[in-house]
């Protein structure tokens, strides 16, 4: 994967190193429309972490903490399935 950065002045095109040793998140039932979604910071997170989103069927929230930990998803349908996923936000200096 190749990313951009650009300041001012210059861009630089420069490979991304994915974060190394991240666990998958746990999730756990609450009740019939409510889970709450845990996960852990990796081992290696090659950058500054400024912020973790989870993603319910591809829909996105926001955690507002660059802190692992925990997320409460509310207003789920008992009988469905879901799709959750923990995306961690960083920010690489490549100067």
């Amino acid at each position: 994967m190749l990313y951009i950065f650009c300041s001012y002045n210059n861009c630089e095109i420069s490979p991304i190193i994915a974060p190394l040793g991240m666990p998958p998140p746990l999730a756990f039932v609450i009740s019939d429309t409510i889970l709450k979604v845990t996960w852990l910071e990796p081992e290696t997170p090659n950058g500054e972490i400024t912020g973790y989103y989870i993603y319910l069927n591809h829909r996105r929230f926001s955690t507002n903490s660059a802190e692992a930990g925990s997320y409460v998803l509310t207003e789920l349908l008992p009988y469905t399935v879901y799709t959750i996923e923990v995306w961690m936000i960083f920010f690489k200096l490549t100067c």
